[in-house]
C-alpha cells in the first residue's frame, strides 16, 4: 500500500484503514506530510518548471501547495481536500510536471476528470506552468 500525502479529516484516514492495516501503514496515513514555505525552498527543482510556476503568477505556494507538493514528488498516494481556487490544481499539476523527465519520450502522466471543460483547464494550467520546460509534450484527448 502506498502512503497518503494529505488527508485533511480524520474520517477520511478511518475509512482508508481497515482491520488489515498494519501499523506502519496506519502511521503513514496519519503522519503529517512534510511543508515548505517558499519555491525556493524546494530541492533538486527543475529550474525551467521554477520560472514557468512565476511566469504562472504563483508567487508564492498555497496552503495545499506547501502541504502536497513534496509528497508528490516523491508519487505518493494522497487524498487531498480543499475550497475551490486553493491552489489543487497548480499543486498536482507541479508534481506531475516535476516528475516528467522530458528526455524520454513516451507517456508518463495521464490525467483523468470528468468533464472536457475540467480537462481544458488543466491543459492550460500545465501548459503555462510547463512552458519552459524543453521536449515537454502534452495532449488534450477526446473519449
Amino acid at each position: 500500500m502506498t502512503t497518503a500525502g494529505t488527508i485533511t479529516n480524520e474520517n477520511n484516514v478511518n475509512e482508508i484503514m481497515d482491520a488489515d492495516t498494519s501499523e506502519d501503514q496506519r502511521q503513514a496515513l496519519t503522519a503529517a506530510p512534510k511543508e515548505f514555505s517558499k519555491w525556493e525552498d524546494l530541492e533538486d527543482f527543475n529550474s525551467d518548471l521554477l520560472r514557468g510556476i512565476y511566469a504562472h503568477g504563483f508567487d508564492k505556494p498555497s496552503i495545499i501547495q506547501q502541504k502536497s507538493i513534496l509528497s508528490l514528488f516523491e508519487q505518493k498516494d494522497m487524498i487531498a481536500q480543499a475550497q475551490s481556487g486553493t491552489g489543487k490544481t497548480g499543486a498536482f499539476s507541479v508534481g506531475v510536471l516535476h516528475n516528467v523527465d522530458t528526455s524520454v519520450a513516451k507517456v508518463q502522466a495521464i490525467i483523468l476528470v470528468p468533464t472536457r471543460e475540467l480537462a481544458k483547464q488543466i491543459q492550460d494550467v500545465i501548459s503555462s506552468l510547463g512552458s519552459f520546460m524543453k521536449l515537454l509534450k502534452i495532449q488534450l484527448l477526446d473519449l
